[in-house]
Parts: structure tokens; C-alpha cells; sequence
């Protein structure tokens, strides 16, 4: 599925966007990014959409930030350039009539399930979900919106897009709780994120999956199992989190 692939430029991006400070003490702020800066994390994370568009989201972000920093030629040249490999990609895949880079006509985009957790509660009780996984898109752009006003930094935007995601898509495999890794860890508050490292052994409930062929879907108390280590996890790493950023700002006041 080529995941490796289309993260390892994401990483990328995040450093090259936010280079790693040389000392613990050094503050990590990218404003004074020259343009080759952005232009270049933009160009790795178009390479990442033109393995898989999920990355997306990415790229909007850093058009976002050229943008707040009233840079609309940066911001033009941002996604022009994000968007380039997968235009180029898209090249022998589209013809005059068609261009099917997303096959919505698929069983499986359009209401394939597996160990999927809110649309598994949404389906209890309203049943008529099943057939339409599209209607995720709104919510999904709702929590987009929120982060693009929360987030000032790469790693923390991609940490909790993928976050978002993995709650919200109907459709889950084991392995791409894999998206998120990476971006488990800030640089300012190198925390081990709890729920990344519980839905490491969690996962493994998905490979009951293969021994109900043709029912691929969870019991519930398999999705919880699946689900809930990871959720809680990455809520308590969140308020540690927060602990220790009103605690560096007391310090700073004091």
C-alpha cells in the first residue's frame, strides 16, 4: 500500500518546515523560513499526495500559514508546487473523459466497512449511514477548519489530522495507525505519546478480522478493545501536554 512511501515525505516536510532546534533552549519558531523553505516542504508534500491524496489536508496547511503571513504569492507558488507530482503522477491515469484518481465507483470506498469507530457508532442508530461514507467529508472539513485556526506548527497540524481521520473514515486497516507515528512527538515537549504506543499492541485485534471471512467487521467488544487504548492514551498525553506548556508559561511570568 506504499505507506512508507507517502509518509517518508511528510517527515520530510516537517523538517525542512521546522528544522530541529540545535540546542533544547533554542526556540523553534518558523517565521524568519525563507521561501526555498516552503516551497521545498510544499514540493515533498506534493510527492507525498501523488502516492496517496490523504496528505492533502498538508498542503493546505502551509498555504494557510503563506497566507496569514499575507504572502499570497508565496502562498500561490505553495500550492502550485505542492500540487505538481500529483499532477504528474495523475498523468497516465487520466484520459479526455475521465480522471479517476479517487474510484468512488468502488464497493468499497463507497460503504466498505472493517474496524471503523465513530461511523460504527453513528451506524447504531442511524442505520441509512452504512451506504454513504462520503457524508464523513463534512465532519472531517469541520475538524479541518478548527485545526487550521489552532495549529501554528506542521507536526502538531499532522498529529492531530491524522487523528481526525483515523475516527472518522469508515474505513481502517491495522496498519494505517502506522500515519500517525511520526508525528507523535513535538520537539518542544518530547513526550511519548500514550496513545501511539498502547494502539501498537491494540492493533493486533484487527487480525481477528481475517478468521470471519466474508464478514469483515469487528464484535464490539473488539472495536473497543481497538479503539479505546488509543483514544484515552492520546487524551492523557494531550493534557500532559498542556500541564507542561502552562507550566513553562508560569516560569516565563515568574
Amino acid at each position: 500500500h506504499y505507506d512508507s512511501w507517502f509518509i517518508l515525505p511528510l517527515v520530510a516536510a516537517w523538517f525542512v518546515w521546522e528544522p530541529p532546534p540545535a540546542a533544547a533552549d533554542q526556540p523553534l519558531d518558523p517565521a524568519p523560513t525563507p521561501s526555498r523553505r516552503w516551497l521545498g516542504s510544499a514540493l515533498l508534500v506534493g510527492i507525498s499526495i501523488a502516492v496517496k491524496w490523504v496528505s492533502l489536508p498538508l498542503l493546505g496547511f502551509l498555504m494557510w500559514r503563506s497566507l496569514r503571513r499575507f504572502k499570497l504569492l508565496l502562498a500561490a507558488g505553495v500550492g502550485l508546487v505542492g500540487l505538481l507530482p500529483m499532477m504528474l503522477a495523475a498523468l497516465p491515469f487520466c484520459q479526455s473523459s475521465s480522471c479517476p484518481l479517487i474510484p468512488t465507483r468502488s464497493v468499497f470506498v463507497a460503504y466498505g466497512r472493517s474496524a471503523e469507530f465513530i461511523p460504527y457508532w453513528v451506524a447504531q442508530v442511524w442505520p441509512a449511514s452504512l451506504q454513504a461514507n462520503w457524508i464523513y467529508l463534512f465532519p472531517l472539513v469541520l475538524f479541518l477548519i478548527w485545526l487550521l485556526l489552532k495549529c501554528d506548527r506542521f507536526q502538531e497540524f499532522a498529529a492531530w489530522y491524522w487523528f481526525g481521520l483515523l475516527l472518522l473514515t469508515p474505513i481502517i486497516h491495522f496498519w494505517y495507525f502506522t500515519w500517525i507515528v511520526p508525528f507523535a512527538l513535538s520537539f518542544q515537549l518530547p513526550l511519548q505519546n500514550w496513545g501511539v504506543r498502547l494502539i501498537s499492541l491494540s492493533a493486533f485485534v484487527y487480525f481477528s478480522l481475517p478468521s470471519r471471512l466474508p464478514d469483515w467487521q469487528l464484535t464490539e467488544p473488539e472495536r473497543l478493545w481497538l479503539w479505546l487504548p488509543f483514544i484515552l492514551g492520546w487524551l492523557w498525553t494531550t493534557w500532559q501536554i498542556s500541564q507542561a506548556e502552562n507550566a513553562v508559561k508560569r516560569d516565563w511570568l515568574i
